[in-house]
């Protein structure tokens, strides 16, 4: 269905040239090494900028501006439309699909793994997301080591290619325009995207499953899921509604596509962090208001049905002779 060659993947955003830089010392320090442009990216605009870093001072130097977040919303328009008509085809129930691309690691997984996310609302939920994950991509091969570039200092290897982060996205994406289909919220999303890169969990390391066996990945390492399920609630979308048989059909447009800023962006200084929404911020609130008045009816039940169950120590009063009366919440 679609070619896996990595050089149609690779993008950068930035190539710096002559830096020079004042740090808090006085020491003038120039940096002349050159980000190399990789395949696939064509310059689109540069500029002089000047960085204060609170740290180091003003940094000066010119900031080439790619093709990149062009090119790779380009390549989500294609997934999220090929996905969509593999999601349309299984649902009319008149057809099956076979997905494959040339090796079968790349393309294939996001295409797989995105119609089944529009499909089954079981993989909207944190589980069933966790599952999608392990089931699509790490156990059916997705080089992660090669894409991802694990504790290899040649960054213009041909073999890198952001397609987890192109998937992940694409998730987020159709979260944006759905956002009561989904159980998780975008920390969620941040969070396997951040450990992706860490190094921290043993989830997304190694090429394949034998590499993982044979490095005892399972033994020597902890999940990263273990860490998401021992806090669930922090990752918990309070919009979700749980929906059985609702298929999801993403708008692909370019134009519909939106920029992460909350990952891509989150740490420029100019950047204004986005303040969370006080729609959600006053729901959470009642959600924790509603468990406490829960708990608190189910002690005084408690106390009420242990009063009940004593014997009577004088004659029945009025009061005594009452039905004991249950009230739901």
């Amino acid at each position: 269905m679609a070619s896996a060659s990595t050089s149609k993947y690779n993008s950068h955003s930035l190539e710096n040239e002559s830096i020079k830089r004042t740090s808090r010392d006085g020491v003038n320090r120039d940096l002349t090494e050159a980000v190399p442009r990789l395949p696939g990216e064509t310059l689109i605009t540069d500029k002089e900028v000047i960085y204060i870093c609170p740290f180091n001072g003003p940094i000066k130097g010119r900031v080439y501006i790619t093709n990149y977040r062009l090119y790779l919303r380009s390549l989500e328009t294609l997934v999220l439309t090929g996905a969509i008509q593999v999601a349309d085809k299984v649902s009319s129930g008149k057809s099956s699909v076979l997905v494959h691309c040339s090796d079968g690691w790349d393309r294939t997984a996001q295409l797989t793994s995105l119609a089944m996310l529009m499909l089954d609302s079981f993989y909207r939920s944190i589980e069933g997301f966790e599952i999608l994950v392990q089931k699509e991509w790490i156990s059916f091969g997705h080089k992660f080591a090669s894409r991802i570039g694990h504790g290899d200092k040649n960054h213009t290897d041909a073999d890198r290619s952001p397609i987890f982060l192109q998937f992940i996205d694409c998730v987020w994406q159709m979260s944006k325009q759905f956002p009561t289909a989904f159980e998780f919220n975008e920390q969620f999303l941040i969070i396997i995207l951040d450990h992706l890169y860490s190094c921290r969990f043993g989830t997304f390391l190694f090429n394949c499953e034998s590499a993982r066996e044979r490095q005892k990945v399972t033994e020597r390492t902890v999940s990263l899921w273990s860490l998401i399920n021992s806090n669930k609630e922090k990752f918990k979308n309070p919009f979700y509604t749980k929906e059985i048989n609702r298929v999801l059909y993403p708008v692909a447009s370019m134009r519909h596509l939106e920029l992460w800023v909350n990952y891509y962006i989150r740490w420029n200084p100019r950047i204004k962090q986005q303040q969370p929404n006080p729609v959600e911020q006053r729901y959470m609130e009642l959600l924790a208001l509603r468990d406490e008045y829960i708990k608190r009816l189910e002690e005084l039940q408690l106390a009420n049905s242990a009063k009940l169950s004593d014997p009577p120590t004088s004659p029945s009063s009025p009061s005594q002779m009452m039905p004991h009366v249950q009230t739901h919440f």
